[in-house]
């Protein structure tokens, strides 16, 4: 646009961040379902079965208090977002700060789910 007629779109730059910070979170709920977050294991590979159980249990249930944390807090800063739009487009920034709250749930659903998986293995 900006070559044809020397302007470009404004609001395609804002869309672009919006989209990108969406999609970030989107994957991050998938990565935490599939459990293929990067992580650093150097420790863990020297416990013995059990304790490495009982450690990757306790991971899981840190990040369910830290992301219901975010989620709430999101909740909590969603009436302040409701006064502001977005530069260029004007939308309110609610639907931006909405991702939080959902994001963070989303993913703590999972990590529910994968500790009740967890718990269904055998882990000798």
């Amino acid at each position: 646009m900006r070559y044809l007629f020397g302007n470009g779109l404004s609001w395609a730059e804002e869309l672009s961040r919006y989209m990108m910070v969406w999609l970030i979170y989107i994957c991050a709920i998938v990565v935490f379902r599939e459990g293929t977050q990067i992580s650093v294991t150097a420790i863990e590979d020297k416990l013995p079965n059990a304790w490495r159980f009982t450690l990757n249990i306790a991971q899981k249930v840190v990040c369910i208090v830290f992301f219901l944390m975010v989620g709430y807090l999101g909740i909590k800063i969603m009436p302040f977002a409701s006064f502001q739009k977005s530069p260029n487009m004007q939308i309110p920034m609610k639907y931006m700060y909405m991702l939080f709250p959902i994001a963070s749930w989303l993913i703590v659903l999972q990590l529910i789910a994968n500790l009740i998986r967890d718990f269904g293995r055998d882990h000798d």
